[in-house]
């Protein structure tokens, strides 16, 4: 797993930014991200130790993207959108939130876990709709004959950290929807289901396009597709839709 979620995003980012270069301290710093997320699975498998130190350091390592990838985006001249904003808070949140079970309060915990995937799908609409550079000057770019066009959002690092988050926590969100839904029976979970999966199936196209460019983002989203799929297969395999204990 650490080399999934920790060597992953570096070896992605070599298709996504082949001209990216890095510096000893970032390979440093991924390095002791690998160490610690292999410590925490070997205590969480072999020890029993708490899963939420496992994902608090990776929340902890989007987080670090986040800034990374994003501040190289920026010194390539592509500006900083609202997502450089509205991101961050819900990685931190999502570290509030794994401390919170360490520590006991788990009632808060569960709150603030609810809080918080409302809160990631506000993002997501934001991102898919509305989001644009932050600056205004640079919402619009002026031609040499006066017209003016959008800023098309491209090569964006900011987003490259949602995509990676996107990649991972796909199965594990339509997982949520499913336990969400389950006392509503069959027909709510299929609902829920369907409206989260085609708001990660857009999310996910808007994020690997802004991400890269035109040319790149469809093998981006194989794996999110692939995870799509298999929840919806699994529900409809497993529900027997023409008894009646499904629409009652």
């Amino acid at each position: 797993m650490s080399l999934y979620k920790i060597g992953g995003p570096y070896v992605l980012s070599l298709y996504v930014f082949p001209n990216q270069t890095y510096s000893a301290t970032a390979v440093v710093i991924n390095f002791v991200f690998a160490i610690m997320y292999f410590v925490s699975s070997v205590y969480e498998l072999v020890y029993g130790g708490d899963w939420a130190y496992g994902s608090a350091i990776f929340f902890a390592f989007l987080l670090f993207l986040h800034f990374y990838y994003g501040k190289s985006g920026e010194e390539n001249s592509e500006p900083a959108t609202f997502t450089k904003y509205l991101v961050a808070p819900f990685y931190v949140s999502m570290i509030l939130w794994c401390a919170f079970f360490l520590f006991g309060f788990v009632d808060l915990g569960s709150l603030l876990f609810l809080a918080n995937f409302v809160y990631a799908i506000v993002v997501l609409v934001w991102l898919i709709y509305a989001d644009k550079p932050y600056d205004k000057t640079k919402r619009e770019i002026v031609a040499e004959d006066g017209t003016t066009t959008k800023h098309v959002i491209q090569n964006d690092g900011y987003y490259f950290a949602v995509l990676i988050f996107m990649l991972i926590s796909t199965g594990i969100i339509l997982g949520i929807v499913l336990g969400i839904f389950k006392a509503g029976g069959p027909v709510a979970q299929s609902a829920g289901l369907q409206f989260m999966s085609i708001l990660l199936l857009v999310a996910s196209q808007v994020v690997s396009q802004r991400s890269t460019d035109i040319g790149k983002f469809a093998p981006l989203m194989l794996i999110i597709y692939f995870q799509v799929d298999f929840f919806q297969a699994s529900l409809f395999l497993t529900t027997d839709f023409f008894g009646a204990s499904c629409w009652i």
